[in-house]
């Protein structure tokens, strides 16, 4: 009867096994990351890293996070992150979802790399241009990737919204948020996810959309109208954001609001 009970045990539990695996090293791994697109013209943006790229890529990255396109991994000075475009589970979304997200990513590129804090985006292989990157996943283990063949973006590493408006003054904060929206806006980019408690958050003063994945141009934004409309959306997302994470910043925002009603 113990032989039995033993044996049922040890079945299930390496049936259990690959589940455990993947829920402790958060799906990280080298396969799911190599993509083997064949290469896109409108996707040759950097045809060669800067130095300053280069110097960064050097340095060890370690597991950060995942999101539905990319696994993200910070740099060891913490001032930056690589995004490494992964495969998604279902390969009918290849089409849709991750070439939505490197389109959208191509375009922040372009037109917008200062609002996004985008560096360097690498979405067709190279050969022989980029170094060697060592990566940790989430269990400390070392993974080695030749940049040159996988897509990846590098960016600036920001602090949440909650953490910067927790910093220091509020006002100069929808400042800079609302000036990053209107300078965004006012290139006919739209964004299709508006959530700015995931997309957005700050490099020292400045506001940074740091998830630029949902971007794409929108000829409606060449009307000043529509423009206001967008604007006026976005504000109304972050009274309510202020509402609960920095109600000081309310009123403020309510007074940009009634001078702009004038």
């Amino acid at each position: 009867m113990n032989r039995a009970l033993f044996f049922i045990f040890f079945v299930t539990a390496c049936s259990l096994l690959p589940s455990a695996f993947k829920h402790f090293t958060c799906g990280v791994r080298v396969a799911k990351m190599e993509l083997g697109y064949p290469y896109n013209p409108d996707f040759d943006l950097c045809p060669s890293a800067s130095p300053e790229v280069r110097a960064i890529l050097q340095q060890p990255f370690d597991y950060l996070g995942k999101g539905s396109q990319s696994f993200a991994f910070a740099s060891r000075d913490g001032h930056y992150v690589l995004k490494i475009f992964r495969r998604p589970k279902n390969l009918q979304n290849v089409a849709t979802g991750l070439f939505r997200s490197l389109r959208g990513t191509a375009i922040a590129y372009r037109l917008a790399a200062e609002e996004t804090g985008l560096l360097y985006v690498h979405l067709n292989q190279t050969n022989q241009q980029l170094p060697t990157v060592k990566l940790k996943d989430p269990l400390r283990r070392s993974l080695y990737l030749k940049l040159d063949q996988y897509w990846f973006v590098l960016q600036k590493r920001s602090i949440s919204l909650e953490e910067a408006f927790a910093q220091g003054p509020v006002q100069p904060r929808i400042d800079a948020f609302l000036a990053l929206l209107s300078s965004r806006i006012a290139k006919g980019i739209g964004n299709s996810d508006a959530n700015i408690s995931r997309n957005f958050g700050f490099v020292g003063e400045r506001a940074l959309e740091f998830d630029c994945g949902n971007y794409d141009l929108s000829p409606d934004l060449c009307v000043p109208e529509q423009r206001d409309l967008e604007m006026r959306r976005y504000r109304t997302k972050l009274r309510v954001w202020l509402t609960r994470h920095a109600p000081e910043g309310v009123p403020y925002l309510d007074g940009l609001e009634e001078s702009r009603g004038r």
